[in-house]
């Protein structure tokens, strides 16, 4: 990678942390919900488990139950997360298209409110396991 292009990475992960503080804030309202970061970018927490994080190229990615994963990746909505050289099941990407459009707002929250569900699902079943 070129200096220009790492420029271009760098003020993409900039621009995307920005709408995503911007998006998240009512979320931070919820109890055990936070900021953090992951890999040197943005991320957000549920009682200190990632939910959803920014990659190094700026992409929202989310947390989501595997079967909602596969479809999302199918439908081309998203794309599999890479760990390593791995695909994470349940974490899957959301690439920014056109920066800062409503309609990409829109979705990004959307994605968030959804991987939020799940963190407080995943939490619930998890106590509740826990206390049989």
């Amino acid at each position: 990678m070129n200096d220009d292009e790492a420029a271009d990475r760098r003020a993409q992960r900039a621009e995307a942390g920005v709408r995503l503080d911007r998006l998240v804030g009512g979320l931070l309202d919820h109890a055990g919900v936070g900021r953090t970061t992951m890999f040197g970018s943005a991320a957000i927490s549920l009682n200190g488990k990632l939910f959803a994080l920014l990659d190094r190229e700026g992409r929202l990615m989310v947390k989501v139950p595997a079967e909602r994963a596969a479809a999302l990746v199918a439908q081309g909505a998203a794309v599999p997360a890479r760990i390593g050289r791995g695909t994470a099941r349940e974490w899957v990407g959301i690439a920014p298209e056109e920066s800062g459009t409503e309609d990409q707002d829109r979705e990004w929250t959307e994605f968030l409110l959804e991987a939020y569900d799940y963190a407080v699902q995943l939490q619930a079943d998890s106590a509740g396991a826990a206390s049989d």
